[in-house]
């Protein structure tokens, strides 16, 4: 089989599901390859790709902690892999004790809030889909603003984010980001939330992005 191309610029037309497109080549015949959206265009275009996030700022819990107050779960029955992108924090008010942040990790989550089981109950928080105002795809999973387990987290992933100390004034600003880059996929049945190594008062919006996926 013959794969040929032909040497022009980039089209500007956007093109639609099934049509037949000519391969564009460089002006030496090479093969262009360099993509002209950002990695998770695709993604988000076809209403795969979601944010959870939070209103009113709040304290990050210690990791011992029954009471997270930002977390993301994949139940039990969705039918999708929950792939992890961004996690985004902004300070808002108060001192942070020096710390670093982690991914609390839950597993047989279950597929709703139970009586002693691992998530006794989840106070929904807003989520958006990535393709504003397309009328797309609602998210499939449950993502809580406050929450109760039953029994501490026991498994944490370090995010390589970490809260020297912070306050109103006197201090520089920051940004606290982590791209997982697929890296950790929720599987049905799995949770994680936002914790931190040491309790602090100081308090803190968030934002977690994810796509789902067919399992």
């Amino acid at each position: 089989m013959i794969s040929e191309g032909i040497v022009q610029k980039p089209s500007n037309i956007s093109f639609s599901d099934g049509d037949d497109v000519k391969l564009i080549a460089g002006k030496s015949g090479e093969r262009l390859v360099s993509p002209l959206h950002g990695a998770l265009y695709y993604e988000t275009y076809y209403g795969h790709l979601h944010h959870g996030y939070n209103t009113t700022p709040t304290a990050l819990p210690i990791t011992t902690t029954t009471d997270p107050v930002f977390l993301l779960w994949n139940p039990y029955g969705s039918g999708v892999n929950v792939v992890l992108v961004h996690c985004l924090i902004g300070y808002d008010d108060g001192t942070n004790v020096d710390g670093s942040l982690f991914l609390g990790v839950l597993t047989n989550a279950g597929s709703s809030v139970q009586t002693g089981g691992v998530i006794s109950s989840c106070t929904a928080g807003p989520t958006i889909n990535g393709k504003i105002g397309a009328g797309s795809n609602a998210s499939t999973v449950k993502f809580c603003v406050s929450a109760t387990l039953t029994n501490p987290a026991t498994q944490f992933l370090t995010l390589g984010l970490s809260l020297m100390v912070l306050a109103k004034t006197g201090s520089a600003s920051i940004t606290l980001k982590e791209d997982f880059n697929g890296t950790v996929i929720l599987t049905p049945g799995t949770a994680v939330f936002l914790c931190d190594s040491v309790a602090s008062v100081a308090t803190y919006y968030q934002r977690l992005s994810w796509y789902e996926y067919p399992e």
